[in-house]
């Protein structure tokens, strides 16, 4: 059913080419995809055909937003990761335009043990139960952090001793096995990987998503 909503709509638009420019025709060809797009019945039925993987508040305290939204993202992550830095940045945005009122969850990952330092300040920095703080340290990380590596993090004067950092840092691994992730960024929404001809901005049309 999806697949041919998209069919008919490439079809009208090949029809109305003759009688219109390329550009105008490829505008409205845009238009309607992302008509399309935005209709929540279709994106819970392509939803439902993704890969699905547990997941909970419990899978980590890196939490973002409203966590009691109905729009519950997980987004397993690598703090050296280029396009990780592209899609926090894009998480961000996303954040800013729903004023907040989506869940945004993080579970974080690593290229190497040598790297797994740098998740355990970035765990720190969250056990610090200032949410402001936290978000301006993953913001500025992936902006600028990641170049100093943990020299970064020296400033901030976190308490590396607290024993809650490996506990959680536990959670993490422990959920990467547990699911068999390990692409990053891979983007989970209420449990479903993100579909590939979705992007994380067009989750602004699902705030209030029934799964």
């Amino acid at each position: 059913m999806t697949v041919c909503c998209y069919c008919i709509a490439i079809l009208g638009i090949n029809m109305l080419v003759p009688k219109r420019n390329t550009e105008e025709a490829i505008q409205l060809l845009k238009q309607t995809i992302n008509s399309i797009k935005a209709d929540e019945d279709v994106f819970v039925a392509i939803l439902k055909k993704q890969p699905f993987y547990e997941t909970g508040d419990c899978d980590s305290i890196i939490r973002f937003g409203n966590s009691n939204s109905k729009l519950q993202l997980t987004i397993l992550s690598n703090p050296y990761c280029n396009p990780c830095a592209v899609m926090h940045k894009n998480i961000e945005a996303l954040l800013t335009k729903v004023n907040n009122g989506i869940s945004v969850q993080y579970i974080l990952s690593s290229f190497n043990e040598k790297s797994n330092s740098t998740n355990r300040y970035l765990i720190a920095a969250c056990l610090s139960d200032n949410t402001a703080f936290t978000r301006q340290i993953f913001k500025d990380w992936f902006e600028k952090g990641k170049e100093l590596k943990d020299d970064y993090f020296k400033k901030l004067s976190l308490n590396m001793n607290n024993p809650k950092i490996e506990i959680e840092f536990l959670k993490h691994e422990s959920w990467k096995d547990k699911t068999q992730i390990r692409a990053t960024p891979t983007v989970l929404v209420n449990g479903y990987q993100l579909p590939e001809n979705y992007k994380i901005e067009d989750l602004r049309y699902f705030t209030d998503l029934d799964l």
